[in-house]
């Protein structure tokens, strides 16, 4: 017998059992395998973990298991075989998935270490990029630092691998809003790869974010493609409406005004040829383009080109396109300052409809209803935003919810102003005062009432406050013209005029006070007249009288002078026939803070006398008391009884008043009137005004007076009784008919009654009754005119008179 059979059936004997088990292991590794993919982790661990114990020195089951492991969440499990683990053969899953399960354990050092292993052994390889991406996102989260040492780190890599990982992981804090550090190592990335595709989009995105629009603006032209034609376009958008808000700013900085305004006339400027295309032409507009001109909007009215806001809405309209809410608030504006209150107020509801927290739209509200005349509105409109501002009890306001409330109660408070009750602005706005003192814009409002209420000191006194608090203040400089002017310190307005203009001149606050200064250097037309009927030709007046008073003044010279002509005429039908006197002159009058003196040269026509002098002088003590003098050696104050007797007069009078505000003032009076014949005159007069009601559209005031006479001769040839008095009130009521800005219609009705007192006769009544119409036709021209009727007795005979009146104030 041969002794290979026995060799090999003894081969066979030996070998059978491994080569089972051989078997048996692959099958349940492949089971194993096909477990993890079908998602039965549990199932694969176990048997991996079998299979480890059978036969641990097979590495590829130990590295299933780790990856296994790491899939199903198991990472310090998956870890703790870091140890048996050859890095250097290692296959690349079984490292990337140490790295994932180290990356989950917070241990980000590690997980960057493995990962940077597989890379440098396997360079390109996705997982690894991301897995080492992701690594250094989470280390970059957790210690909220910036990734100031990764790039060093990352140096073993090729540039192309080293700028892949860390535009990804830059890509990845962009998505957490963390735009510093991503633009950090997206910046790295382009050191290591300046052509890095993704890269060169991110530094053009990330500066964009962060505000640095003109910058990512050059980028995004530098390299061409890094963005596509729409993300191009609407970053120019950016960085014109950036430029307009930057500029915004500029403007009202004296130093930057002429830079500020150059750069929005640049940001203007990138859209003029688009909107002379919109407005000349029928062609359809892009979605691009649109918004071009939506953005133009806004940065026409910063410029506070109204008109031009309202040429591109008016093109809108016709072509049928909607305007995003933004672009509305700017029309709105543009309509207000165009003077157009209730297009401006349908155009405000529309943009609170979508942004009902708007505060700038609910400013221009307030305003629109108020110049719109709608004071109920406007006082409830105001009256709900202060109550939503008003913080919740028991809670602390923050400090810009307490300084929109008080905003918003300032402007309640300016509402009455605005609407002719100053009294009850004031009275709202010392107490916000109270709970504010340093709040500019009470102040501003305490300082515009002042001067409502005829206090043009304590209003300049308020805005000295101001600017001692804020020197950069535009609208305290402009603001301050008007009270300036009206207490005659003519220097120091036209200082603050330039002071303004010098900061912002197009602001509305410096328009308005150049309006008043342009004013104030017109030349101006003054006249008084009165033609009255009697059927009683031997009362002072006689049967038919008439009278004129006018003043010519020149424009100012020397800021404080104003050269001046006179023309005064009276005539009446008396007893004895007509009788007219009539006089002309000129004169100087000077004006200084608190003081106004006048000399006037005058003489008569023909047969009215010869030359004359008159002297005048008042002199503002403060807001309240004031001293009037005047002294005429030939005076138009003669009764036309005593010219027709050939006879003159001179004159002296003095007056003190005291103007307590706006509603109520008392004033006293003497003069004398010296006759040719001897007669010597002396009256005096104590007059009370005081204002009862003060609304919107209606006001009531009364006026008492009580009037004395003396004279040392009787028997002359016009009426002059020993001595008279008389006491009387009027009642005068106002109702606002029109009013459009500067243009208005007030109509008045005057009640007067009293009583006459004339010495050797029986007392008798005094009547009264006049119809007005007050027009105010601009800032330049106002017109005063009157119908009434007066009894009066004279020497115990109840004498009526048919009047009409007319005054004109005319600044040409």
């Amino acid at each position: 017998m041969s002794r290979w059979p026995l060799l090999l059936g003894l081969l066979l004997a030996l070998t059978s059992p491994a080569t089972s088990a051989d078997d048996y292991a692959d099958r349940m590794h492949e089971s194993a395998l096909s477990a993890a993919r079908q998602g039965d982790l549990d199932t694969a661990t176990a048997r991996l973990r079998q299979l480890m114990r059978r036969q641990p020195g097979v590495a590829r089951y130990l590295h299933d298991y780790i990856s296994v492991l790491q899939r199903a969440g198991r990472n310090d499990e998956a870890l703790d075989l870091l140890s048996r683990v050859e890095r250097a053969g290692a296959p690349a899953y079984v490292l990337e998935s140490l790295g994932a399960a180290a990356a989950a354990s917070g241990r980000d050092a590690l997980a960057s270490e493995l990962y940077l292993g597989v890379l440098m052994r396997f360079p390109g390889r996705p997982e690894s990029l991301q897995g080492l991406a992701d690594a250094i996102t989470l280390r970059t989260v957790a210690r909220k630092t910036m990734p100031a040492d990764v790039p060093a780190q990352l140096s073993p890599l090729t540039p192309a691998d080293r700028a892949e990982v860390l535009q990804r992981a830059a890509a990845a804090l962009e998505s957490r809003a963390n735009y510093y550090a991503a633009l950090h190592l997206t910046l790295a990335a382009l050191q290591a790869h300046p052509t890095h595709a993704a890269a060169l989009a991110a530094r053009v995105r990330l500066n964009a974010r962060l505000g640095a629009a003109h910058l990512a603006l050059q980028h995004a032209q530098a390299t061409p493609g890094a963005v596509d034609p729409v993300q191009l376009d609407t970053l120019q958008r950016h960085v014109a409406a950036v430029d307009g808000r930057w500029a915004s700013v500029l403007r009202t900085l004296p130093r930057h005004h002429i830079h500020g305004t150059a750069l929005l006339d640049a940001a203007i400027g990138r859209s003029d040829a688009l909107a002379a295309r919109f407005l000349g032409s029928g062609q359809p507009m892009g979605e691009s383009e649109l918004k071009w001109l939506h953005d133009r909007m806004v940065l026409l009215g910063a410029r506070d080109r109204a008109t031009d806001v309202d040429a591109l809405y008016r093109a809108f309209q016709r072509r049928g396109l909607e305007l995003p809410v933004y672009a509305q608030a700017a029309v709105a504006d543009a309509q207000l300052r165009l003077r157009r209150p209730r297009q401006a107020i349908a155009l405000y509801e529309q943009v609170l409809r979508a942004q009902p927290d708007s505060v700038e739209a609910r400013v221009g509200m307030y305003y629109a209803l108020l110049e719109a005349e709608e004071h109920a509105r406007a006082y409830a409109w105001v009256d709900a935003w202060v109550v939503d501002t008003a913080p919740a009890a028991g809670t602390p306001p923050s400090p810009s919810a307490r300084a929109t409330h008080w905003g918003a109660r300032t402007l309640q408070a300016r509402a009455r102003e605005f609407s002719g009750e100053p009294a009850k602005a004031q009275f709202a706005l010392d107490r916000l005062r109270a709970e504010a003192p340093a709040n500019a814009d009470v102040r501003a409002g305490l300082a515009s009432v002042y001067r409502a209420r005829g206090w043009p000191r304590r209003a300049w006194e308020t805005w000295q406050i101001q600017l001692l608090h804020d020197p950069e203040d535009v609208e305290a400089y402009a603001e301050s013209v008007g009270p300036l002017l009206d207490s005659q310190r003519f220097e120091l307005a036209h200082s603050q005029l330039r002071q303004a203009q010098r900061r912002q001149p197009e602001a509305l606050s410096v328009a308005r006070a150049a309006r008043a200064w342009h004013l104030h250097n017109r030349p101006e037309l003054l006249l008084t007249a009165n033609s009255g009927r009697s059927r009683d030709n031997s009362t002072p007046s006689g049967d038919r009288d008439h009278r004129v008073d006018a003043y010519l003044y020149s424009a100012p010279f020397g800021e404080r002078y104003r050269a001046y002509l006179r023309a005064g005429y009276a005539s009446g039908e008396l007893s004895g026939g007509t009788t007219r006197y009539r006089r002309t002159g000129a004169g100087l009058e000077y004006r200084g803070p608190d003081l106004r003196l006048t000399g006037e040269w005058h003489t008569g026509w023909r047969h009215d006398g010869g030359a004359g002098l008159r002297l005048g002088a008042r002199w503002w003590i403060d807001d309240i008391w004031n001293i009037t003098f005047e002294g005429d050696t030939r005076t138009l104050e003669i009764p036309l009884q005593a010219r027709a007797a050939g006879l003159e007069a001179k004159r002296v009078a003095i007056e003190t008043e005291a103007r307590l505000h706006d509603a109520r003032a008392f004033a006293a009076s003497l003069s004398v009137l010296d006759f040719s014949d001897g007669n010597n005159r002396q009256s005096a007069l104590l007059s009370w005004r005081e204002g009862w009601l003060r609304q919107p559209r209606y006001r009531l005031d009364s006026r008492a007076d009580l009037y004395a006479s003396r004279n040392s001769r009787t028997g002359t040839a016009y009426f002059n009784p020993r001595s008279d008095t008389s006491a009387s009130v009027s009642l005068t009521g106002g109702w606002l008919t029109f009013r459009h800005y500067e243009r208005a219609l007030v109509q008045e009705l005057t009640l007067s009654a009293g009583r006459y007192w004339q010495s050797d006769f029986a007392a008798g009544p005094l009547w009264g009754l006049e119809y007005a119409h007050r027009w105010e036709l601009d800032e330049r021209f106002y017109l005063r005119y009157a119908l009434g009727r007066s009894l009066h007795p004279y020497d115990g005979q109840q004498s009526g008179r048919n009047f009409l009146s007319l005054d004109l104030d005319w600044r040409f």
